[in-house]
């Protein structure tokens, strides 16, 4: 069961860390000077791509440029960590995705606690995962491919990274399914979709937009996608509830932290603005494109997704031994 307690105490944490912060000289001067966005991935990914929609949105309504610092390595927490260490000032922003919710069970000697270090600003949004098989595997539905997985043969599924949101996908699978698939992780999506449609593994639970042209270009076949709702890029695919596994929704996300202490009012600007940049028609389509469904979140609503996905996924994690690679 999830703690309302632990919530509580990781909002109260953010809301005292943030009072006792040290206050920019005058609100109205923030910022005054370049703003670091972390992203604890590569260029070219999804997190990298979406953080540079908002730098520079973001970096026409502050006034002051927004530069994207990719630091990638072990699975976002290099990044992340860098993140959590740095000045509570509001010049350092740091790219969450589904990876941050499970590093203390990949990680469990990290220096930095991943609620207590770091601030919520917004959930920005979610990214359903794909299933998709290489053409070559006889499954045509969810319930086929459920059945081949208990033969003796089983099947080998990737993703994109170790403890990642395709990766956990395939672990839940896993569990609700009662069969064992084997998991072979990779360095991000291109090297595992050159893999798949290789035939050199049975399937993944994709990002939805790394993989959308292999399904258009029929190099990949979709079984069934894990949001709650069809999405509009493919309508034809059923959800993971329809092809017969109720409540399974997981998949990818994209949020925006600070280091634990920045001032409230700067996260309250932060915050806005960027709410504001997702209402603008060009990044609404820009996002819709890449079948991101758009949360906008408060930050109070940001620190509750944050605690209670934690947990839930680390569960799944534990369950499947999921260790750093």
């Amino acid at each position: 069961m999830i703690s309302k307690r632990r919530i509580g105490l990781a909002l109260a944490a953010m809301v005292a860390a943030a009072a006792f912060a040290p206050l920019p000289a005058a609100a109205d001067t923030y910022p005054s000077r370049p703003i670091k966005y972390v992203v604890p991935f590569p260029p070219g990914g999804g997190v990298d791509t979406l953080a540079r929609i908002i730098a520079e949105k973001l970096s026409a309504r502050l006034g002051q440029q927004v530069i994207v610092d990719n630091r990638s390595g072990a699975g976002g927490l290099t990044g992340t960590r860098s993140g959590a260490k740095s000045a509570p000032d509001g010049y350092t922003l740091v790219a969450a995705s589904f990876n941050y919710l499970t590093l203390p069970v990949l990680f469990p000697d990290i220096d930095f606690d991943i609620v207590k270090d770091l601030a919520p600003v917004i959930l920005v949004a979610k990214f359903p995962c794909v299933l998709v098989v290489y053409p070559d595997v006889p499954a045509k539905t969810v319930m086929e491919m459920k059945a081949l997985a208990a033969t003796p043969a089983s099947l080998k599924f990737g993703s994109s990274s170790t403890g990642g949101g395709g990766h956990i996908a395939g672990e839940l699978f896993n569990q609700m399914a009662g069969v064992k698939m084997t998991h072979v992780p990779y360095r991000g999506a291109a090297p595992m979709n050159v893999d798949l449609i290789a035939g050199r593994i049975d399937l993944a639970f994709a990002h939805i937009t790394s993989i959308l042209e292999l399904i258009r270009g029929g190099r990949v076949r979709p079984l069934a996608i894990t949001s709650d709702q069809r999405s509009p890029l493919l309508p034809d695919v059923p959800t993971m509830t329809e092809a017969g596994f109720p409540n399974f929704e997981a998949g990818e996300l994209n949020g925006i932290l600070v280091p634990a202490g920045t001032p409230p009012e700067i996260i309250a600007r932060l915050n806005k603005e960027i709410v504001a940049i997702l209402q603008l028609p060009d990044v609404k389509e820009k996002l819709a494109a890449q079948g991101a469904q758009i949360v906008a979140s408060t930050p109070a609503e940001f620190a509750t997704f944050i605690v209670t996905e934690s947990e839930r996924w680390s569960k799944v994690a534990k369950a499947a031994g999921i260790k750093s690679e």
